[in-house]
């Protein structure tokens, strides 16, 4: 077995997950990860997708020519379908099985990347095409720490304050992305065979502990014009932009965990500057992350800090 550790999950694993910091195992798994038969259809349904089953303490995901993926009292069984891209199988665990798991711990997910310097954490968050990873791109090469990409694990410590932990050791790039940054796609491997997206390793240093304080929040809009613009965004229109950017904000129902993602939502709300960007459709990436820089420097939108 392998074991690794990420967004506050002790992880047992048949599988090995390039994405994932290894650890030693000390105590109890939170997730154990096994090769297995599973169901076709769960016995009790109380939720149901075109891909997804529930009943409340079981789970089913069925992601045709690539894996069955089937979660029960904290184990998850894996049934790829004969021939499966690998690269694909880990991302369907990545992006849709760990946020399950985290909705049972007390953590929220959003659906952005972040990165951290002195002890401060910033958000992303944006829909597909946003360019939240290629964002955080930019504060990485400006000396900021990656800590999630995409999805990002958000709890509230013994303070009741905010805080995010950090995750994969990857970045998910399109090619023009890495381009504009000077890298050549060959130093790459495609997540998968059929997805025109690309791992970027990232790499940490010891100083970032398992979770650092959120500061700032910048939801990314993408609009048809020349200028970048900034809003500051409170009371119930950040609730509303919070829970439209929640990940799979269906597992918190299913989870009975609406009250948590509540609770993390007002401390948010109450503790951490949440801004608008409203962005061109094909504005640079330096001149976004200029941008947003200067934000925090100058903390020109409001400061609650």
């Amino acid at each position: 077995m392998y074991h690794f550790y990420t967004n506050g999950l002790a992880i047992y694993s048949e599988i090995f997950f390039p994405e994932l910091t290894p650890y030693q195992a000390q105590g109890q798994s939170d997730i154990t990860i096994c090769y297995g038969k599973a169901p076709d259809l769960l016995s009790e349904v109380k939720y149901k997708s075109l891909i997804w089953q529930s009943s409340g303490t079981e789970f089913l995901l069925k992601i045709n020519g690539i894996c069955k993926y089937y979660v029960k009292n904290g184990t998850l069984t894996v049934e790829p379908v004969d021939g499966a891209d690998e690269g694909a199988i880990r991302l369907y665990i990545l992006s849709s099985i760990f946020p399950l798991f985290l909705y049972s711990k007390n953590f929220i997910s959003l659906h952005g990347s972040c990165v951290a310097k002195d002890n401060n954490a910033i958000l992303f968050c944006g829909y597909s095409g946003a360019g939240k990873s290629t964002t955080a791109l930019g504060f990485n090469k400006r000396g900021y720490e990656i800590l999630n990409d995409d999805v990002s694990s958000i709890f509230l410590d013994n303070n009741a304050l905010p805080h995010v932990s950090k995750g994969y050791l990857q970045l998910k790039l399109l090619p023009n992305s890495l381009q504009k940054y000077g890298y050549r796609i060959e130093e790459f491997s495609r997540l998968t065979k059929n997805w025109d997206k690309f791992s970027y390793p990232v790499k940490r240093s010891s100083e970032v502990i398992n979770s650092v304080p959120i500061t700032n929040v910048f939801f990314i809009e993408v609009e048809d014009r020349v200028d970048i613009v900034a809003e500051p965004v409170e009371g119930l229109t950040a609730f509303g932009m919070l829970r439209r950017h929640t990940f799979r904000y269906w597992m918190a129902k299913e989870l009975n965990k609406l009250g948590i993602h509540f609770n993390v939502c007002n401390n948010l709300i109450d503790n951490v500057n949440l801004i608008l960007i409203r962005r061109p459709i094909n504005v640079e990436p330096d001149r976004l992350v200029d941008f947003m820089q200067e934000l925090i420097r100058e903390k020109r939108v409001y400061d609650r800090l």
